[in-house]
């Protein structure tokens, strides 16, 4: 795959705590979206748990939207893990395997 770019995956709609991928993958974006309460969304390098380094942390307000794109690709050494926080909120996650 030298040399050619792979297309990130969406995790879909993730509204509670989840493992969102369970091997070495680069972080691209995260989409946050809150709902009758803040949302927040803290993203681990740990396949399935909330466990190890914070590689993000993001805070929505009632009933708005905070998306969060690196410049660089977040590296996850073992997986991403999903913890999440809010009502009627829910996050994507767009990443690729490594």
């Amino acid at each position: 795959m030298e040399g050619r770019e792979l297309a990130a995956v969406s995790s879909g709609s993730v509204s509670s705590d989840a493992a969102i991928v369970a091997s070495a993958a680069l972080l691209h974006s995260v989409v946050l979206v809150a709902g009758s309460d803040q949302a927040t969304v803290i993203l681990y390098d740990d396949p399935n748990s909330a466990d190890g380094t914070v590689l993000v942390r993001l805070t929505a307000a009632i009933n708005a939207t905070t998306v969060f794109t690196p410049t660089k690709p977040i590296n996850a050494t073992t997986g991403i893990y999903a913890d999440i926080t809010g009502t009627s909120m829910f996050v994507y996650v767009h990443y690729t395997v490594k």
